[in-house]
C-alpha cells in the first residue's frame, strides 16, 4: 500500500500522511509569503527582476491554489484524528 510505512502497517502510514498534511498547508502559505515579499520588494526599488515575479506568480497560480483544500482536509481531519487512542498516533 502506497501510505506503509515499510512493516509498520497501513495504520502506521495514515499517521505520518496525517502529520505530513499541516506542515504541507504552511508551507504553501509561506511559500507564497515570502515570494510575493521578494517580488515586491525588488517591484519598489525599481530593480524588478522578472524571474522573482516570475516565480512568485507561478508559485501563486499552480501551487498555493492547493491550500484551500489541504485546509478543509487538516480541518476535517481533526475529529478523526482526536478519536484515536495516543498510543496510536506514536510512529
Amino acid at each position: 500500500m502506497a501510505l506503509d510505512s515499510g512493516g509498520g502497517g497501513f495504520g502506521v502510514g495514515l499517521v505520518l500522511a496525517a502529520r505530513m498534511l499541516p506542515n504541507l498547508l504552511f508551507g504553501l502559505a509561506a511559500g507564497g509569503v515570502y515570494l510575493a515579499k521578494g517580488a515586491l520588494a525588488g517591484m519598489r526599488t525599481g530593480a524588478a527582476n522578472a524571474q522573482a515575479v516570475a516565480i512568485a506568480r507561478f508559485f501563486a497560480e499552480t501551487l498555493a491554489t492547493a491550500a484551500p483544500g489541504l485546509k478543509e482536509t487538516v480541518l476535517a481531519g481533526a475529529e478523526a484524528t482526536l478519536a484515536m487512542a495516543p498510543d496510536a498516533l506514536s510512529a
